[in-house]
């Protein structure tokens, strides 16, 4: 076929029948210390994996070993952690690619990855450190096309799903009649109107940035799952809030204690936590579930990733705002129960400060 030659609908035919031929494909992702693999044949999850370690230096950036490239054999506790970590991290990866999933990797027609910087390493063979990895110049091996999220399950389906779709349609050229020249000597500005039968409308509602705010923010008031569901899977863009008007749905539901809402927010669409709202003091979601005395929300938060720490504009911290004393006994009840593999949070002078430890158990 030439340069400038335009594939038939022969060669288009035989490419889709391939493809229903070629079904099998693995998409592997990793980032920060978040590892998120699956292989599918068709629309059949036949295997999936998650890992998630304490790799990156929090508020830092940047992974420990290329801090450690850069020279600087730093000794901390921390330092020690995030080594071991990405040590295991490999090991475990290394393990699944090789034992659990190495004959379906070898039946795989396609593998996707997105894996930034040295990352490759975790899936490539590079240096021979680790045999039995795939070869950097294994045809099937193909980057993610587009910009993704953090590696989830949730994720990898949602590529999966753009992937394995094929948008096509019927262009015609339009006739020539319809093009008027533009008369350069006179430099009139000529408008070509289109056909009319040409025209898509878009399927996309339109929508005012602030309304589809206030209608996020109003349904997590409410208390209305269905609601947000329906906005964020339709083909709305998530919104960038302003930094002076910011108002996210997870703080509007912990004020009204809406679990059902929080749940949804917190495990599908993977809200933020720990965002501070400036006309709010600076109070986090922990904050105002806190402050309304709402101890399962509190106590839901405090487990999915909220930190007890952060303080308002006022030097408050979410324990310091507790509505009464059982809402006190929640924060105690975590401070004292839970364990965490870097940081404890421990409860000294009606205030919560962060220490580095590793595994320790309060009692």
């Amino acid at each position: 076929m030439g340069v400038n030659e335009m594939p038939d609908q022969n060669f288009y035919t035989q490419r889709f029948r391939s493809m229903k031929q070629n079904k099998t494909w693995a998409i592997l992702m990793i980032s920060g210390g978040y590892f998120a693999g699956a292989i599918f044949e068709g629309h059949k999850n036949l295997a999936h994996k998650t890992i998630r370690r304490y790799t990156t230096r929090r508020k830092q950036g940047g992974s420990q070993s290329a801090k450690d490239k850069q020279g600087k054999n730093i000794q901390s506790a921390g330092a020690m952690i995030r080594r071991a970590n990405e040590k295991k991290l490999r090991e475990e990866i290394h393990e699944i690619m090789t034992i659990e999933w190495k004959t379906m990797l070898q039946a795989c027609n396609l593998i996707f990855m997105f894996a930034p910087g040295s990352n490759k390493t975790y899936f490539v063979n590079l240096d021979g450190a680790l045999p039995g990895l795939l070869d950097k110049q294994d045809p099937r091996i193909h980057s993610v096309p587009f910009t993704t999220r953090r590696p989830t399950l949730v994720e990898i389906k949602r590529i999966h799903s753009i992937l394995s779709t094929v948008e096509f349609g019927k262009v015609e050229d339009q006739p020539a009649e319809q093009v008027q020249p533009i008369e350069t000597a006179e430099k009139k500005l000529v408008t070509i109107q289109p056909d009319p039968s040409f025209i898509v409308e878009s399927k996309k509602p339109s929508v005012n940035l602030a309304d589809l705010v206030n209608h996020l923010v109003e349904a997590a008031r409410e208390g209305d799952v269905a609601k947000l569901r329906e906005l964020y899977d339709s083909d709305y863009q998530t919104p960038v809030y302003d930094a002076k008007e910011l108002m996210t749905p997870l703080y509007v539901a912990s004020q009204s204690g809406h679990m059902p809402v929080i749940q949804y927010l917190c495990e599908n669409v993977h809200s933020n936590v720990n965002i501070q709202i400036p006309k709010n003091k600076l109070y986090t979601a922990l904050h105002a579930a806190s402050v309304n005395g709402h101890n399962d929300v509190v106590e839901y938060l405090l487990h999915h990733g909220a930190d007890p720490s952060l303080k308002g504009i006022d030097s408050k911290s979410p324990y310091d705002v507790s509505k009464d004393k059982n809402t006190r006994a929640v924060f105690r009840k975590f401070a004292g129960t839970f364990k965490l593999s870097v940081c404890v949070y421990v409860l000294t002078h009606n205030s919560f400060f962060r220490c580095e430890s590793s595994d320790v158990e309060l009692a």
